[in-house]
């Protein structure tokens, strides 16, 4: 008699590796996409703080700054509207798997230079939505006059 595993045996433990590994890497995939949608929240969010500082301390040409938001990207720009030829405007693409929803007139936040206030602030227009588009969950980000991110779901 010789000493081994069979076909059956071999053909169980594969299958078990199998598994386990499926549902492994399934977790993994999840845990990174939301740690890809949390650090881009975070990354535009910050991106938005720094046009309002610039705005407040007249960098970069002083006056109004504003983000102008499209589906797939956010773009800085200089003024109190978004001219989508300006070459000093700095666009941040933001992928395919995220977008990018807004209530704010014209898709654009302005802040005003020196008190760096949302220009025309409405509380009925205030609110911007990340979408991923992966799992469709969603997080809105509400802004109150002073440019705050005050709620976010």
């Amino acid at each position: 008699m010789t000493r081994g595993f069979t076909i059956i045996e071999l053909l169980v433990v594969i299958g078990i590796g199998v598994i386990i590994l499926s549902t492994t890497s399934v977790l993994l995939l999840s845990g990174q996409r939301k740690v890809t949608k949390i650090s881009f929240q975070e990354q535009m969010l910050s991106d938005i703080k720094s046009v309002q500082i610039n705005a407040m301390t007249g960098q970069n040409g002083g006056g109004a700054k504003g983000v102008y938001f499209g589906e797939d990207s956010y773009t800085l720009f200089s003024g109190t509207s978004h001219d989508s030829q300006d070459p000093g405007n700095f666009v941040i693409d933001i992928g395919q798997s995220i977008q990018l929803e807004t209530t704010f007139p014209g898709s654009v936040i302005v802040f005003l230079g020196i008190s760096g206030e949302i220009a025309n602030y409405n509380s009925n227009f205030n609110t911007l939505t990340i979408v991923d588009k992966t799992d469709n969950s969603s997080q809105v980000i509400s802004f109150n006059k002073y440019g705050v991110a005050v709620s976010q779901n």
